[in-house]
């Protein structure tokens, strides 16, 4: 039985059985990173476009204000791809509210390499902005 009893090699045994567990934890972590990055991307985006139109006076300006702020300024957000935006509208609300939403298709971030791994957030990521119109 002294084979039994050698201790040479535990540790690279230990590490054969944990490597996969801490690999997958680790590119877990950057992938879901990378989608709450992109998360956070769209509704800044939608915050600003909401904020800049504010200015116009009338549904049609403001509708014009935001797809010409999307257009131009979405390629200077964090994981934005512009060509990947799938929705953009401005509603006024009775309230003297504008909300602005703006909707993302996600696909392409790594997360989703992970399919039959970890349960997924879904693939399009839409974020909402509602901001109250000033005045006198």
């Amino acid at each position: 039985m002294p084979i039994l009893r050698e201790r040479g090699g535990t540790a690279i045994v230990e590490f054969a059985i944990l490597l996969p567990v801490i690999l997958s934890m680790l590119v877990g972590l950057l992938s879901f990173g990378m989608y709450f990055g992109a998360a956070h991307s769209v509704q800044q985006l939608a915050a600003d476009a909401a904020r800049r139109s504010v200015a116009a006076t009338n549904d049609t300006g403001r509708r014009e204000i935001v797809t010409a702020y999307i257009a131009d300024n979405a390629h200077g957000y964090f994981l934005i791809q512009p060509d990947r935006l799938t929705e953009s509208s401005v509603s006024a609300e009775a309230s003297g509210q504008i909300r602005v939403r703006i909707g993302y298709d996600a696909s392409w971030l790594p997360v989703f390499a992970f399919a039959r791994l970890v349960p997924l957030p879904p693939s399009t990521i839409q974020r909402d902005c509602v901001i109250l119109v000033g005045g006198l």
